[in-house]
């Protein structure tokens, strides 16, 4: 195993983790711990609650429950309404005929010990593009509001204090030669979905080889950009568990091979094994323990969707999704990529991405010089993009075996 450099909130924080999960015995000292530091970070990780059900199984002093006891209460009693609003959705899609499939949220949450444990976000969900137009009318109809945002993917509505996105498509899909195979298994999604149940709330969850795929494009994502937390790797361990190994492998070895994904699965999972107590799985094989490290390393430098670091997006964009590349070339596609989405016609026109430059390009740099911007490729930017994709280019993604 690798020389461990995690600091000691990050390893109790892990064994809370793997304590509430898994059940896993505890093996550090809960002597003279910071719980205040811990509870900071878990709730930069996205796994509060989870943590502090580990605290409870680890059996620490009343006075530290108490503490922290009201708060996380909030925590969880939000978790269950935000559950709730999910039954209210599929309630109101079903009564109108529109098919829909949950993507992550409850769907991931199933599979926990305890599903309310499950930290929740927006409620997203995806209906057949034919539905899509109707779906709209129907939300708007019963009271929700339609947020203007800048996205193909989806469409975001609110009420109350809740938000949902209509989603056309998923995140993650990558361009090239294995584009047209995920989005052939995505057109899937919700003809395959069946009826689940959390807490006596049903909703349409995906069946388990989509639920994974989703997983894996939606955590390699935001890996690749501003990052992903605790949670994400969290949501895909307690997936992974509830499978056998010959169950799993049948299910999905021969299609995430086909598509590039099957080591990323495999790192995951491992990286599950060293540091949340998932118990190991024979398909999983040999994965270096340095790059489990490095993983979860990386999810503590960032955070849940970059919370801990200001820059991770930036130096996002001088990360390559797929092999590897000079991170001046990936800056320029995702500045490409940028300019197409805002002048879709550019696509077309090849020219104008060249003005687009100019135009989004010099209005950045206004508002740098303004203060209102931060400088996007600066020295640090550079050396931490070479470390994460030292690390990324290590899963092979979308790289077939």
């Amino acid at each position: 195993m690798a020389t461990y450099r995690l600091s000691k909130t990050e390893k109790v924080l892990l064994e809370l983790i793997a304590k509430s999960l898994f059940n896993k015995k505890i093996s550090e000292s809960l002597k003279d711990v910071d719980f205040d530091s811990i509870y900071k970070e878990s709730c930069l990780q996205a796994v509060a609650v989870i943590a502090f059900d580990g605290m409870l199984k680890a059996g620490i002093s009343d006075e530290d429950i108490e503490k922290y006891k009201s708060i996380l209460q909030t925590s969880l009693v939000r978790n269950i309404q935000i559950q709730n609003a999910h039954g209210v959705l599929h309630n109101l899609l079903t009564e109108n005929n529109i098919p829909y499939c949950i993507l992550k949220g409850c769907a991931s949450a199933y599979y926990y010990p305890k599903s309310e444990f499950r930290s929740m976000g927006d409620i997203d969900f995806i209906v057949p593009p034919e539905y899509f137009d109707k779906a709209e009318e129907v939300l708007l109809e019963n009271g929700l509001k339609k947020i203007e945002i800048d996205c193909e993917l989806h469409t975001v509505f609110v009420k109350g204090s809740f938000s949902y996105e209509l989603h056309r498509s998923i995140k993650g899909i990558p361009d090239g030669d294995k584009q047209e195979i995920i989005e052939k298994y995505i057109s899937q999604i919700v003809k395959t979905s069946v009826d689940a149940d959390c807490k006596g709330m049903i909703f349409e969850k995906p069946e388990h080889f989509y639920h994974g795929l989703i997983l894996l494009l939606h955590t390699y994502e935001h890996m690749l950009s501003e990052g992903i937390g605790l949670r994400h790797l969290c949501d895909w361990a307690v997936f992974v568990n509830s499978f056998s190994s010959e169950e799993f492998k049948s299910i999905f070895e021969e299609k995430l091979k086909n598509v590039g994904l099957w080591k990323f699965a495999r790192i995951l999972s491992a990286t599950s094994v060293d540091f949340l107590g998932m118990p190991y799985k024979e398909w999983i094989g040999e994965i270096n323990s340095e790059i489990t490290y490095s993983l979860i390393e990386d999810i503590f430098i960032g955070g849940n969707f970059g919370r801990k670091s200001k820059t991770r997006t930036d130096e996002g964009m001088m990360i390559s999704k797929g092999k590897e590349q000079h991170y001046i070339y990936s800056f320029v596609k995702s500045i490409n990529k940028i300019v197409i989405h805002k002048w879709p016609v550019a696509d077309k026109i090849k020219i104008l991405i060249l003005f687009g430059w100019l135009f989004f390009g010099g209005r950045y740099c206004l508002r740098m010089i303004f203060g209102k911007r931060r400088k996007l490729i600066s020295k640090e930017n550079i050396n931490n993009a070479a470390r994460r994709q030292n690390l990324y280019s290590k899963f092979k993604l979308f790289e077939t075996e």
